[in-house]
């Protein structure tokens, strides 16, 4: 259990800096919504970017940390995976600039920074 909480930490560490990147983005372009993240070629790259990164850690998380993100809907992010991956030209991006917006809302992050210091205590009692 210790080492699925160590490698927790820092796969959540990993969502955490990407959703921090996503906030970053959006507000370098000036996006303060989804439809203004859709209609700015380079934000909405960025963050397909970053909620790719997020899908590659948020897959190896252990089942319980998985669950303790509440704000992840997997079949979605699953389906984003696929859409950037494999045909990002012509996917439906008011999926991806509303999945961005959700990811980068401060509950969201607050939800992540919790996970992270539960894998932590957890970790560090279990030794």
């Amino acid at each position: 259990m210790h080492k699925s909480l160590n490698r927790d930490k820092e796969l959540l560490k990993r969502i955490l800096s990407n959703q921090k990147k996503i906030q970053t983005a959006m507000k370098s372009f000036h996006c303060t919504n989804a439809s203004q993240v859709l209609t700015n070629t380079m934000c909405i790259d960025l963050c397909s970017f970053y909620l790719l990164n997020i899908n590659e850690s948020y897959i190896l998380l252990t089942e319980q940390s998985q669950e303790a993100l509440t704000y992840v809907d997997m079949v979605i992010l699953r389906a984003l995976r696929n859409m950037i991956s494999h045909t990002y030209d012509t996917v439906n991006k008011n999926v991806i600039a509303a999945y961005a917006v959700a990811f980068a809302e401060k509950k969201a992050c607050d939800v992540t920074a919790q996970q992270i210091k539960f894998c932590m205590n957890d970790a560090s009692g279990s030794e």
